[in-house]
């Protein structure tokens, strides 16, 4: 439903504006934005009213019969035999070849509908140069439908609103000057004829201007809550990373990896094949902290998970914070030689960077330690529970080797491991 302001309401948005006449248009890529996303309701809107248009147009046949009884055939004629085919056309092409009217420049659907405007008119004025009945002087009144049903009902854009505006006002000019002389039976009706149009002209177009800077004044409120909603959406985006990943280092955090092991799990149950977890710890960290402090603690937590974590993309692992020192990954479909070379390769990492540690007793520099545990999530009785038992027993086994080393727990698949 349109809501169309009264004169008042219009002039009084206009004083809102500061008396200043309102941009109908945007910058050219918004434009485009605007007038696609208008194109298929103002076609279904062009379609509707079109219809009633023809009907309503082919209807004031019963005033041609009253006002210019002696050109009633050329109405009859130009009204059914000429307009209304034409408009039956134009109609069955944006109706069933609407596809086809969808793909072709706004400007050309927009220039038809005023062509057709334009040509309802003319229709008139050619029935008014030709009469000479004395009535043909409110026949005239036949323009004012035709102006408020092209700037109001049909919706025209406001640039071809007054240009169609122009061209009914043109049109009428052409017949107060070239109407027949028997016609001018009542010349003091002239020029309040004249004003009427005028007004319904005026009125017409600024509540047609009115309509379309509302209408684009919407789309603007709706672009802005698009854009807002987009934010809102790359913010949860980022909360939900942020909710996932460890502030410290980079690296995922405890959250996320139980949520992929849960994932690798119920993959594993449905292929049958075994996964690894590996618990690595940063061998003597604390004393790492006591000496150096905690801001090169925490460096030194940072350095060690990114170079764990370019160290397990080979192998397709998954490295997280565990907590504190300790890191978790979870390899998977292993055998022992992925264990093994995996493992050694996380704490060949870390020896590779070369961060110096003097309060370790088992070497000079930072190192990791590595329990392991396999299982094949299909057997009755495993789970994570189970297998993170196990590789923390190895882990410890590890630690108690004199760090910087890794164990695999013992596994009763001797195709799994050695």
């Amino acid at each position: 439903m349109i809501s169309v302001p009264t004169p008042w309401r219009a002039l009084a948005a206009w004083r809102e504006e500061g008396w200043r006449l309102p941009r109908l248009g945007f910058d050219a890529e918004q434009e485009s934005r605007f007038i696609a996303e208008h194109r298929r309701s103002r076609l279904r809107h062009y379609r509707v009213s079109g219809v009633v248009a023809l009907f309503v147009y082919d209807l004031f046949l019963l005033t041609d019969k009253m006002l210019v009884p002696d050109v009633f055939d050329l109405a009859l004629l130009i009204r059914l035999c000429v307009f209304t085919p034409l408009g039956l056309a134009a109609l069955a092409l944006i109706w069933w070849g609407h596809r086809w009217a969808l793909a072709r420049p706004a400007w050309l659907v927009e220039g038809g509908v005023t062509l057709s405007g334009m040509l309802a008119a003319s229709s008139i004025g050619v029935i008014l140069l030709v009469t000479h009945s004395p009535l043909s002087i409110l026949y005239r009144a036949g323009l004012l439908p035709v102006l408020v049903y092209g700037n109001l009902v049909q919706r025209l854009r406001f640039r071809w609103a007054l240009a169609f505006t122009c061209f009914v006002g043109l049109l009428y000019g052409a017949i107060v000057y070239w109407m027949p002389a028997p016609a001018r039976r009542y010349p003091e009706m002239e020029w309040p004829i004249g004003l009427l149009l005028l007004l319904i002209a005026g009125y017409t177009l600024t509540i047609n201007f009115r309509m379309e800077w509302e209408e684009r004044r919407r789309f603007l409120r709706a672009e802005r809550n698009r854009e807002l909603r987009r934010q809102l959406m790359r913010s949860h985006e980022e909360l939900a990373a942020q909710s996932r990943q460890d502030a410290l280092t980079g690296v995922p955090n405890r959250r996320s990896f139980d949520e992929t092991m849960t994932g690798f799990w119920r993959d594993h149950e449905r292929t049958g094949a075994a996964l690894a977890l590996l618990l690595i710890d940063v061998d003597h960290f604390k004393a790492y902290n006591d000496r150096y402090g905690h801001p090169a603690g925490d460096q030194c937590l940072r350095l060690v998970a990114q170079a764990m974590r370019g160290a397990l993309m080979p192998w397709g692992g998954f490295l997280a914070r565990w907590g504190g020192e300790e890191f978790a990954a979870v390899l998977p479909e292993v055998d022992a030689a992925r264990v093994r070379g995996a493992a050694l390769d996380l704490m060949r990492a870390v020896t590779q960077l070369q961060l110096r540690h003097e309060a370790s007793p088992s070497g000079g520099s930072v190192t990791v330690s590595v329990g392991a545990a396999v299982a094949r999530p299909m057997r009755s009785g495993s789970d994570f529970e189970f297998l993170l038992r196990r590789a923390d027993a190895a882990l410890y086994e590890a630690k108690s080797a004199g760090r910087h080393a890794w164990r695999c727990a013992p596994w009763d698949d001797a195709a799994l491991l050695d």
